[in-house]
């Protein structure tokens, strides 16, 4: 008996993929009779090869109704990167809303249209063609090698770390730190272009068309070149903008820049002080440090003011003069259960023109554990 039961169980599961097979193409073909014609297509694929983004490829599919009666075709499904998709026959487009019945010997053709989008490398999209036919539902599949319109070389401009220099300094400049703030970058694109307007440069960068292009070996592709620069009183501060262009092409030209500018003072942490949750009685304490900018740079001692719950203090700790203050901010062991916050400013000589500096502090006092 247990061999029978087992014989009958493996016959099941070698079964079962058919019969999953069979539901599925029932659920397609729901109140159809099968159509003993298929669609005969001279081809299930096509390689658009190199394209670009941002553009639309139209495609066909011909085929042919091969067998002895009509076939319907029911619905069109497309994926990821094929935007549209239609029956013609005989040069008519037709509607699939009921489905499309196309008689034995007819042809036709299904015609896709295939977006790049923002696609790159390799992609591939497919139309699955869903009705009663023989060899349905079948699957037709698009592949392209999609390359963005502007391919820059380098493909972001890496500034690293620059010295801020105060507008109006008398101080003088590094030749070094004038040849980093200098960047070049190479512009290819599929066919001639110029950039008709700089929609947006960041604050304290400047850019310029060098008039030089070059076409590529194909004879068609243009690769242009640019200057960008970042002056010597931009704002401290991290640089991550991009350079955006209206092109003749209509497409827009994004330039990515990365950088910072060191300001006269870095701080660690460097925006808040947080000693999270503190049992009542327990001393705690946070340290901050306030550290020169950069070489040749001077930094005075800060001046400390806090406002807010009294349950804090500050003092500065360790001296390093001209170089790194460390800042210690201490929470009081009577401090109340509940929550405290205050505002630890820190100011500076007005000659050394280095601005205020705000640091929110925030504990939370509980019950001891």
């Amino acid at each position: 008996m247990k061999t029978r039961h087992i014989l009958l169980l493996a016959s099941l599961l070698l079964a079962s993929p058919s019969l999953l097979a069979q539901e599925d193409q029932g659920q397609q073909d729901q109140g159809l009779s099968q159509s003993q014609s298929q669609l005969r297509f001279e081809k299930d694929t096509v390689d658009l090869g190199d394209v670009y983004q941002e553009n639309h490829y139209p495609v066909t599919f011909p085929f042919r109704v091969e067998g002895p009666d009509p076939l319907k075709i029911t619905a069109l499904e497309t994926s990821c990167g094929c935007t549209e998709a239609h029956v013609e026959v005989e040069g008519e487009r037709l509607a699939l809303e009921k489905g499309v019945s196309i008689e034995a010997g007819k042809s036709g053709m299904i015609v896709a249209t295939f977006s790049s989008q923002q696609f790159s490398h390799r992609k591939i999209s497919t139309v699955t063609v869903r009705g009663n036919g023989l060899n349905m539902p079948s699957k037709l599949s698009i592949s392209a090698m999609v390359h963005p319109v502007f391919e820059l070389s380098p493909s972001r401009l890496t500034f690293g770390e620059l010295l801020y220099i105060r507008k109006g300094s008398d101080a003088p400049v590094d030749p070094k730190e004038l040849d980093k703030r200098t960047r070049l970058v190479f512009v290819k694109a599929p066919e001639p272009f110029t950039v008709t307007r700089w929609a947006y440069v960041p604050p304290g960068v400047s850019i310029v068309d060098t008039n030089r292009a070059e076409t590529g070996p194909d004879g068609k592709s243009q690769t242009r070149s640019f200057e960008i620069k970042v002056h010597l009183d931009a704002a401290p501060g991290r640089i991550t903008n991009s350079i955006l262009g209206e092109t003749s092409l209509g497409k827009t030209l994004e330039i990515v820049l990365v950088g910072e500018i060191l300001g006269p003072v870095k701080y660690f942490p460097g925006e808040r002080i947080l000693f999270g949750m503190v049992n009542q009685g327990q001393a705690a304490s946070r340290r901050l440090k306030a550290v020169v900018g950069g070489p040749g740079m001077t930094l005075p001692e800060p001046s400390l003011k806090l406002d807010g719950d009294a349950v804090f203090t500050a003092a500065v700790v360790d001296r390093q003069p001209g170089q790194q203050y460390e800042i210690r901010i201490d929470i009081s062991t009577e401090a109340t259960v509940g929550r405290h916050s205050a505002i630890l400013r820190l100011s500076f000589p007005s000659e050394s023109g280095i601005e205020p500096k705000e640091f929110p502090i925030n504990a939370v006092v509980r019950q001891p554990q």
